[in-house]
């Protein structure tokens, strides 16, 4: 990274630290992770380079693991804290990034929703709705997924999933996907 951005991620940050210090204090004070996603919300709506760099400083400051090279389209954000976004990668507008591991270099078109696997609702004893399980979904490196794609289950590395497909189960590295429910139709060539 060029002195340049480098100056601008920790301009950023320090423009990102009361945003930063708010967040860790309600989670402190109420143990959710609501204060997190509502100000990754807000920040998601931030237009232009400015909002590209301070959703990456918060980004920085919060999650899991998130690359200074790495960039979040107007729109996006993480629902969960534990996730990562490795280097080079990058994702569209809109896009909804639950509880997942994002490998380098994947890129992601816009509207892409990265679920916490398929199990988050369930119902109890009496058919009410409940929380269930959620899981960590891991995107391999060289990844791409195209617009509006849904993914709920872990997609290997160098894979291809076509706009508009639902991923309910594991995709093999080397993989070409399509469709609904999401199915190999082709390998590609390593």
């Amino acid at each position: 990274m060029d002195a340049i951005k480098k100056t601008a991620v920790a301009v950023s940050v320090v423009i990102i630290l009361p945003v930063y210090l708010g967040v860790r204090v309600c989670m402190l004070l109420f143990g959710s992770e609501r204060a997190f996603g509502s100000a990754g919300t807000m920040l998601s709506l931030v237009p232009g380079i400015i909002g590209d760099f301070l959703r990456k400083a918060y980004y920085l400051l919060l999650l899991d693991g998130f690359s200074t090279s790495a960039g979040l389209g107007f729109g996006s954000f993480f629902s969960h804290r534990r996730a990562s976004m490795g280097p080079g990668s990058s994702c569209g507008a809109y896009c909804i990034l639950g509880t997942c591991q994002i490998g380098a270099g994947v890129l992601l078109g816009s509207n892409v929703h990265l679920l916490s696997g398929k199990g988050q609702h369930s119902y109890d004893a009496d058919g009410k709705l409940i929380d269930g399980s959620y899981e960590s979904i891991a995107i391999g490196d060289n990844t791409w997924i195209g617009n509006g794609a849904i993914i709920m289950a872990p997609v290997g590395n160098n894979c291809i999933v076509g706009a508009g497909s639902v991923v309910t189960q594991a995709i093999p590295d080397n993989s070409i996907v399509v469709g609904n429910p999401g199915r190999v139709v082709k390998t590609r060539e390593a």
